[in-house]
């Protein structure tokens, strides 16, 4: 997924993410050259171990 992408899954802006990143909310992407992508899975599988710590809260 790109940056994009993941502001878009989240209904965020770009700025937004990149804040998350440095906040260490959203896992950091992987860097290819001078993009950067989140691998789907693993980007999933965050936000569900997010949504459960706080049904569990």
């Amino acid at each position: 997924m790109t940056k994009a992408d993941v502001a878009s899954y989240l209904g965020v802006t770009i700025r937004t993410v990149d804040n998350l990143v440095l906040r260490g909310e959203l896992p950091g992407p992987q860097h290819i050259g001078r993009r950067v992508y989140w691998l789907k899975e693993e980007f999933d599988n965050h936000i569900r171990d997010c949504l459960r710590g706080i049904q569990h809260k």
